[in-house]
């Protein structure tokens, strides 16, 4: 299978094409460089891997959450790759994209929270599993200190940009025993992964007209390229 995926969602701006399980990543934290890079990169990796668009089997993308102008520059992008090459997508939440890079035992709990700007964090909460994420914890928003506790059993593992921002309260009002980890942004390899075993195991992936973003802040609702005020 051949996947492009594409996140600019967060500061970390990333394209990846995954080949066969091969994956070439370009990956930068470079918050206001987003639009220069994205068509670059894109090119690059196809280039790079001698693979033309006509030959992809599908476009993924971080849906969000995250910063709303990233969000909706990354749909961007991979609405007008997928329709000029006659591709489907395949929606990969942002925060799930980070559970899934944690290196975490089959069976243990990663809570992952971005840093959401006016005092709050977005975050989900997953249980690992081998060819999946099991939510636990369904994406929203709060101030760190109205977070929820993430209990249950199994190892506990805390990622994303929030505990860093937030440290060390965030960590301890979520699981004071967890090991956090330094992975703090999506990659577009992670997307990519996600979203070819997704297909793998029978999930259909999307026409381009039908490609949808994640929005938690305000309850944006979550319609095929919609718009908000906020990611």
């Amino acid at each position: 299978m051949k996947v492009l995926a594409i996140d600019a969602a967060t500061e970390a701006c990333s394209v990846a094409l995954r080949v066969s399980g091969q994956v070439l990543e370009k990956y930068q934290i470079a918050p206001r460089q987003h639009t220069q890079l994205l068509l670059k990169d894109i090119d690059q990796v196809l280039n790079e891997m001698g693979v033309a668009a006509r030959d992809l089997d599908m476009v993924a993308y971080g849906c969000g959450p995250g910063a709303f102008t990233g969000v909706r520059l990354t749909l961007s992008v991979s609405q007008a790759f997928a329709f000029a090459h006659d591709l489907h997508m395949v929606p990969i939440n942002n925060l799930e994209a980070v559970a899934w890079q944690v290196d975490a035992p089959v069976g243990d709990r990663v809570f992952v929270a971005f840093d959401a700007r006016m005092g709050q964090v977005y975050f989900a909460g997953y249980r690992r599993q081998a060819q999946k994420m099991d939510c636990l914890v369904a994406a929203d928003v709060a101030e760190p200190d109205k977070v929820p506790e993430f209990a249950g059993s199994g190892d506990c593992w805390l990622a994303g940009s929030g505990f860093t921002r937030y440290a060390p309260g965030l960590a301890d009002t979520v699981c004071a025993t967890a090991t956090v980890t330094p992975t703090e942004f999506p990659r577009a390899s992670a997307i990519a992964e996600l979203a070819e075993l997704r297909v793998s195991q029978g999930q259909s992936a999307l026409a381009p007209d039908q490609a949808t973003v994640t929005y938690v802040r305000n309850k944006v609702a979550n319609k095929p390229g919609s718009g908000g005020s906020s990611g």
